[in-house]
């Protein structure tokens, strides 16, 4: 059973995720039939399963060092699997739609960047300041997954508009949701990714008051932009609250749309500015908190 799944590597669920992606478009633009959702949806849950047993194993193996999930690597692979999940839910409550040709690329680009953080130091891990910064992390990173969930809507939306108003063949591209299922998409995880942003910046300030050392300035600019990129989301929320549907248009999925492409922004600063943590080299000459396992999935 152990030796079974030391077998399952990130390049197994990169793979599905990949083939069910390339499937979806040949099954939209080259055979222009909605009746091969199945295999589409299958090769994304099977991706799913796969990266379960992975994860399942690597908190095993974490826990005998005293840690589960304590590096940007781990938590991106979550990422990864959160959006695969919510696809595949997607897929089966609503067959047939072609909401994998927007959403399946999320979970590639997400363990895209888990391989640029498999070098990343693990987390610290001392006492009230670990716990704080993890929890922190966690859910900044969940708003971030909420807000490029609501992203793809967004882009669905814009999609599914330019047709409607053209009156394009239903056959010409792919079969997404109505207006109205996508905008309340949208403006539903809005609201969620500005709850979860509001209180990682809140266990944000904890770990900074908790925390002796000033490891991280008040005047930080990764701090500042991150103040910043709430009040712009709470702004959107705002926004979506208080208008009338008919008044809002396509500006609301603009909206949208900047949140995910700032929120984007923002984890690529948090990873290359030293704030997801350093890179502690060990006697191999390999940082702390690598993965050996995605590494040699690679080889």
């Amino acid at each position: 059973m152990i030796d079974w799944l030391n077998r399952i590597t990130v390049t197994c669920f990169f793979a599905s995720y990949a083939l069910a992606w390339v499937l979806e478009v040949v099954r939209i633009f080259f055979l222009r039939t909605p009746r091969l959702w199945a295999p589409v949806a299958g090769l994304a849950a099977a991706g799913c399963l796969a990266q379960t047993l992975f994860l399942w194993r690597q908190a095993a193996a974490e826990l005998t060092a005293g840690t589960v999930f304590a590096s940007w690597f781990d938590w991106l692979v979550i990422a990864s699997w959160v959006i695969a999940l919510a696809y595949v839910v997607l897929a089966v409550r609503r067959p047939q739609n072609g909401m994998g040709l927007f959403m399946l690329p999320l979970p590639l680009v997400f363990i895209g960047l888990a391989w640029l953080q498999r070098d990343a130091a693990a987390f610290p891990r001392r006492d009230a300041v670990g716990i704080w910064g993890m929890i922190h992390g966690s859910l900044l990173l969940a708003g971030t997954v909420t807000a490029m969930l609501g992203f793809s809507g967004g882009v669905m939306y814009l999609v599914q508009s330019y047709r409607l108003k053209r009156k394009r063949s239903p056959q010409s591209g792919p079969r997404l949701p109505s207006l109205e299922w996508l905008q309340r998409f949208s403006r539903e995880t809005s609201y969620i990714s500005s709850g979860l942003l509001l209180l990682g910046l809140f266990a944000g300030v904890v770990l900074k008051l908790i925390q002796r050392a000033a490891v991280v300035a008040w005047t930080d600019p990764l701090v500042l932009w991150s103040a910043l990129l709430f009040l712009w989301l709470a702004s959107v929320a705002l926004f979506e609250w208080r208008y009338r549907p008919a008044r809002k248009g396509h500006k609301v999925i603009y909206l949208t749309l900047a949140s995910g492409a700032l929120l984007g922004v923002s984890l690529l600063i948090v990873f290359f500015s030293g704030h997801a943590g350093t890179r502690a080299p060990t006697r191999d000459g390999r940082a702390a908190g690598a993965s050996t396992t995605f590494i040699d999935s690679l080889r």
